[in-house]
């Protein structure tokens, strides 16, 4: 059964006994976001071994032998592989094959960014399975959609938040859920003890995000050798700043979360073995202060006569002698 909303999507789920499920959802950080959520509602009725391409080091035909060799001794698996679209035609077919014959119960949640390389596949999990599809999804879909999370993170706050107020949100973001998420959560801890977020509030603490690119200066930051920001436009500060947060946070489940975990970021395997390696290696304190430490910049940048390259190199070094330390 095919869904081109979230909602009817999730009541169906919990509501029946289906052991597929796929979502196809162009952008990587939306659908990984979802699938998050289809694996940690999965796990809280039982325990599962978790199995996915990374365990097998990206090979498709080690991954269906361990699954089958875990279905011989009656041991529960749950199948997490994502980008499968993007996997080519013989290893598609494997999975595709496997899927038609198995006779066990393991749950398999597929990720996929379109439906074009995986026909069959589709066609089974319109059969057989869940399909949660918005790869044709209307802009006033996603802004309904994106509202309803900010108002879910907000609960978990035990705050409130006005319409225009998220409506302003989305005028200086845009539809990043990353960026919305990174700036929603901020402005939850900025008013404190205040049950109702407002406009004001948003125009207080967001950021305008006028550059969504700010990704690959965030992860030579985090991740690389060196800095390279020339621009002391505020307007590009305050995206930098989201990113950087994020990738913070993708250091500190590496450092904490196991191998087997389903919670690790969703990455090329070799990139996510390397920064494994960096984040277990730095620690989560680490990470930890290197928080602390952003949230020292983001404060400044509002109160500062310094501009924001000052304040960004002033991060910089705070983060790279912090790792000396380590």
């Amino acid at each position: 059964m095919k869904y081109n909303s979230l909602r009817p999507f999730f009541e169906e789920f919990l509501r029946t006994d289906n052991f597929l499920f796929l979502t196809i959802c162009p952008n990587n950080y939306e659908r990984c976001k979802i699938l998050d959520r289809i694996c940690y509602l999965l796990s809280k009725e039982k325990n599962f071994s978790i199995k996915s391409l990374k365990d097998t080091k990206g090979s498709v035909e080690a991954l269906i032998a361990s699954i089958e060799d875990i279905s011989f001794f009656a041991e529960e698996s749950l199948v997490i592989i994502d980008e499968i679209d993007l996997l080519n035609k013989r290893e598609i077919q494997l999975i595709s094959t496997y899927l038609k014959n198995k006779n066990s119960i393991d749950m398999v949640v597929l990720g996929a960014s379109k439906n074009k390389n995986i026909l069959d596949i589709f066609r089974l999990f319109e059969k057989k399975g869940l399909i949660i599809d918005l790869q044709y999804e209307k802009s006033y879909e996603k802004q309904r959609r994106f509202s309803e999370y900010i108002q879910e993170i907000c609960k978990k706050y035990k705050k409130k938040i006005t319409s225009n107020a998220i409506d302003l949100l989305f005028e200086k973001v845009g539809f990043d859920l990353a960026a919305i998420e990174n700036e929603t959560v901020k402005v939850t801890i900025y008013v404190k003890d205040k049950e109702i977020i407002d406009e004001k509030d948003i125009s207080e603490v967001c950021s305008t995000n006028e550059n969504a690119n700010m990704w690959q200066i965030a992860e030579n930051i985090v991740w690389g050798e060196n800095f390279q920001n020339t621009s002391n436009d505020i307007s590009s500060f305050h995206p930098l700043i989201a990113a950087i947060r994020y990738q913070l946070n993708v250091g500190l489940k590496l450092a904490l979360f196991k191998d087997e975990d389903y919670l690790l970021p969703r990455m090329p395997y070799k990139l996510l073995q390397q920064r494994k390696i960096k984040a277990k290696k730095l620690g989560f304190i680490f990470f930890k202060n290197a928080m602390n430490f952003l949230y020292e910049i983001d404060l400044l940048s509002k109160s500062s006569v310094n501009e924001p390259q000052a304040l960004l190199e002033l991060f910089y070094a705070k983060l790279k002698q912090q790792e000396v330390n380590v």
